[in-house]
C-alpha cells in the first residue's frame, strides 16, 4: 500500500476501521466500487463492522467514486482533499440534504472550485490548514503542501481524521467505526482493511480483500 497510509492512520490516533478501495486515478479508467452498501457488505464478510458514522475521505479522482456513495443514507461526513474537480453541485446538493452532515475541503489545484463550494454553504475558509481544523459543519482550507503530498506527505490525513467524528467517538466508548477512504492509485484493483485501537490497548491489522 502506497501513500504511508498505514503510517498516517497511526499517527492520527483514532480509534476506527478505514477500509481502503481502489478509486480512478485518471478519467479513463472505470470506478471499482461504485456501491458502497456492496464494498461494507463484502468488508463485513471478513472483518465484522461496528456502529459508528461513516466518514469519506477522498484526494484527487477519488471524486469520481464519492459521488456514487452521495445517496448512501450513512456517510456523516465527506473530506474532499484536493478533489473537486467536477461535482460540486452534487456535493452542496448532498451537505444540505440534513443539518448533521459535515463537508470538509481541502483545496490546490481545485482550490477555487473549493472555495465556491464552502462559500455556498455559509462554510469558512481557512488560508491554510492548521494543525487542528475548527469542527465546524462546512469548512475548507487553502493547502500548503503540493497537490500529491495532501495525500501521501504525511501530514494531512493525520490532521483532518482528528478533524472528524472518528477521534470524539473514539475517545469515549469501544467501538469499530467505518472510516471509508478512496484514493486514487493507493492499490491495484483491490480493498484493504486497516484497523486499530488507541489508548490502552493498540491493536493493528491490516488485510486486503479481492
Amino acid at each position: 500500500m502506497n501513500h504511508r497510509l498505514i503510517e498516517q492512520f497511526e499517527r492520527s490516533g483514532v480509534d476506527a476501521t478505514f477500509i481502503v478501495p481502489e478509486a480512478p486515478a485518471v478519467r479513463s479508467q472505470s470506478v471499482q466500487f461504485p456501491d458502497l452498501a456492496a464494498l461494507l457488505h463484502l468488508v463485513n464478510q471478513h472483518t465484522p463492522l461496528g456502529t459508528g458514522p461513516i466518514i469519506v475521505l477522498g484526494h484527487s479522482f477519488a471524486h469520481v467514486t464519492l459521488r456514487k456513495w452521495l445517496k448512501h443514507p450513512g456517510i456523516r461526513h465527506i473530506v474532499l482533499l484536493d478533489a473537486l474537480y467536477s461535482g460540486r453541485s452534487e456535493f452542496k446538493s448532498w451537505a444540505e440534504g440534513d443539518p448533521s452532515r459535515r463537508l470538509t475541503v481541502i483545496g490546490r489545484e481545485t482550490d477555487a472550485d473549493s472555495r465556491k463550494l464552502v462559500a455556498s454553504l455559509g462554510g469558512r475558509y481557512l488560508p491554510s490548514i492548521p494543525s487542528k481544523i475548527p469542527k465546524t459543519r462546512v469548512i475548507g482550507a487553502t493547502s500548503q503542501w503540493e497537490h500529491d503530498a495532501i495525500a501521501g506527505g504525511g501530514a494531512v490525513i493525520p490532521i483532518v481524521l482528528r478533524h472528524t467524528d472518528l477521534a470524539r467517538v473514539g475517545r469515549s466508548k469501544w467501538v469499530w467505526i467505518a472510516g471509508l477512504l478512496a484514493i486514487g492509485t493507493v492499490v491495484g484493483g483491490g480493498v484493504y482493511v486497516l484497523r486499530r485501537r488507541a489508548r490502552n490497548r493498540p491493536r493493528r491489522r491490516q488485510r486486503r480483500l479481492r
